[in-house]
């Protein structure tokens, strides 16, 4: 019998780019849970938007929240959220600094006005405010300016800008990659480790991965940055979740467990 983890972008991965529903997914969540294999979600969301999704789905193990800038463990019957990186405030300096270096137009995501932000992440009501509490990592766009240059100029700050799907993160060296190995070696260094994603950002943990698998975006077609990535991995047959299911049960065929009852 192998032993195995799932390690998961959420947006445009196990959740619909767009809705944010999961339900193609759910049969195969459950199964996974039913077979005690971790499912850890790794996302640029933080604990506040990702903790109501794992109680809804019984997750038990870490959550990798906000790009890899902090990581969540129980701690009984509660979690405890450790910060890799720096700090939300540190963030906010720095982007202020960037500005300065560049004579870019810079909009944080957590600084946005309801509408915008709205806008912008397609979010609304609570998941809007859960979205905008920001404890290690700060998403922006640029209103003016060029990404190259700020890239640039916060790498030579010793911060690293990653893109996402609709963001671009400021955060730490670390990123989603390191907060990845940490969280492998506690499962234990014998697993399989499986991880899916759809974004250039997601790069950083499937290359850690034995069995990569990249998530299509809504027209069908993989992220063309993230594929040169990781070259080796494999492609889902759909975007988001119907994707990440049918994804998950061939490895589950793959890698040799008892059928899972259909």
């Amino acid at each position: 019998m192998n032993r195995w983890a799932v390690f998961t972008d959420l947006d445009g991965t196990l959740l619909d780019g767009t809705t944010f529903d999961l339900e193609p997914a759910r049969p195969a969540l459950d199964r996974l849970r039913a077979a005690n294999i971790p499912v850890v979600p790794v996302t640029s969301k933080t604990f506040a938007e990702v903790e109501p999704l794992a109680r809804e789905l019984g997750l038990r193990h870490a959550l990798i929240v906000e790009s890899g800038g902090g990581i969540a463990r129980r701690d009984g019957d509660a979690w405890s959220l450790e910060a890799l990186g720096p700090s939300s405030d540190v963030l906010r300096d720095a982007i202020d600094e960037l500005q300065r270096r560049t004579g870019a137009r810079i909009a944080r995501y957590s600084a946005m006005p309801a509408g915008e932000a709205e806008r912008y992440s397609g979010l609304s009501g609570e998941s809007l405010a859960r979205s905008q509490r920001r404890d290690c990592s700060e998403p922006f766009i640029i209103e003016a300016g060029t990404a190259e240059d700020v890239i640039g100029a916060a790498a030579a700050m010793g911060f690293r800008v990653r893109r996402g799907g609709r963001f671009l993160h400021l955060g730490g060296t670390g990123g989603k990659g390191e907060a990845v190995a940490r969280v492998r070696e506690e499962l234990g260094r014998d697993l399989t480790m499986v991880a899916l994603g759809d974004a250039p950002m997601d790069a950083e943990f499937l290359v850690l991965a034995d069995i990569p698998v990249v998530i299509p975006r809504r027209g069908g077609t993989p992220d063309p940055e993230l594929v040169l990535r990781v070259p080796h991995a494999r492609v889902a047959p759909a975007p988001g979740p119907a994707g990440w299911a049918a994804a998950v049960d061939a490895v589950w065929r793959e890698l040799g467990n008892p059928p899972w009852p259909i």
